[in-house]
């Protein structure tokens, strides 16, 4: 996690501002060739990484529960459908991360990086929605051994 800097504090308090918040999304898979950068605004964001295409994408977060793990939606409109004919090449789960940055200071991260593993993609010819989460380490045993018979006779 970053800092929030001063002018994006600043931004934040003020009545009125001129400075613009801008999510960045890269979406990465070992099948592409490079990853893919993504700007929800109407124009491309140029930063050191590369350039972000100005794509109009959607983030539904989770409800506050303590119930279920927090998984995140995100829609990306299939415009010119170059996503969904690279979602159809992906060999495994991509990875998600997502950064806001301020228009006029693209290479400062102000929150993030999120990094996020899709857990499902589906798409049509209008939009790609993935379903976001972490990976499920809770899940994953503590270490290798299992406790049988064989490796602790005393426990049983």
């Amino acid at each position: 996690m970053t800092q929030i800097s001063l002018t994006a504090l600043q931004a934040v308090f003020a009545e009125q501002t001129e400075e613009v918040f801008l999510m960045c999304l890269t979406v990465n898979q070992p099948s592409l060739a490079a990853p893919l950068l993504f700007v929800n605004d109407k124009v491309d964001l140029v930063r050191t990484v590369g350039t972000f295409i100005a794509f109009p994408f959607q983030l539904k977060l989770p409800d506050q529960t303590d119930q279920e793990t927090p998984q995140v939606t995100l829609v990306i409109d299939n415009v010119d459908r170059s996503i969904g004919e690279s979602v159809r090449e992906f060999t495994s789960a991509p990875i998600i991360t997502l950064e806001v940055v301020l228009a006029t200071t693209p290479d400062i991260i102000e929150a993030g990086p999120f990094v996020f593993t899709a857990i499902t993609v589906q798409y049509d010819a209008s939009r790609v929605e993935f379903t976001l989460g972490y990976e499920a380490i809770m899940d994953e045993p503590a270490n290798k051994w299992q406790l049988t018979p064989a490796i602790a006779k005393g426990a049983f």
